[in-house]
């Protein structure tokens, strides 16, 4: 009997779930805001950026499973040249760094049309100095707390030009029960279920503020 590949140890079936939700998630945000993507509202474009981030993701991981639990494991690695293990290995890494990297240039646009919203003069460059400004110009319950979770983000994201090293100051921070921790000069350490909390938590945080 030909073996098939059983992707459920990787938790991919888990995975396609949570994106899934988080993709009904944002657009549940979204349905909430005025319909004002026409005219380029930076909310809408901010978070559909989002959901095209997800969407091919899910879908991506949606043919990995269908294709490794439907075809045996000869074909598959006749034209694929790999073991499954090994896919999902780098389908893993992919995730991660799209995630990473696209939800951060996401949040950092949506924090610089924002800022320029409240004062189109607003010229100032540099992740840090926008994420300051914004911070500093909105109220909310749990301002700090959601500031760390995106400084958290802010950190993978950098990780990933630095050969996933911590280049930074030490820092913890603790969401969903899981602490992230950042050592300088030491490997960033990251589960993909612990970063789609991380992702969850930010733009759940940052909800009220892009309904206001």
């Amino acid at each position: 009997m030909k073996r098939k590949e059983n992707l459920k140890q990787y938790g991919i079936d888990e995975l396609i779930l949570s994106l899934g939700q988080f993709i009904n998630d944002i657009q549940q945000i979204r349905n909430r805001l005025p319909i004002a993507e026409l005219q380029g509202d930076a909310r809408h474009v901010a978070l559909a950026g989002m959901q095209t981030t997800l969407v091919p993701i899910v879908f991506s991981l949606k043919c990995i499973s269908y294709t490794a639990n439907n075809i045996d494991r000869e074909t598959l690695g006749g034209f694929l040249r790999m073991p499954t293990q090994k896919l999902t290995y780098y389908t893993d890494s992919h995730i991660k760094s799209s995630l990473s990297v696209f939800f951060h240039f996401k949040i950092e646009n949506l924090f610089t049309n924002v800022l320029l919203a409240l004062n189109p003069t607003y010229s100032e460059r540099g992740y840090e100095k926008i994420s300051t400004d914004f911070f500093n110009s909105i109220t909310l319950a749990n301002k700090e707390y959601i500031k760390n979770c995106i400084k958290v983000l802010a950190s993978l994201r950098n990780g990933f030009h630095k050969e996933g090293i911590h280049r930074n100051s030490d820092f913890t921070h603790t969401v969903s029960g899981y602490e992230w921790k950042f050592i300088r000069g030491e490997v960033i350490n990251m589960e993909i279920f612990n970063l789609i909390s991380l992702l969850k938590t930010i733009v759940s945080g940052l909800d009220s503020i892009l309904i206001s």
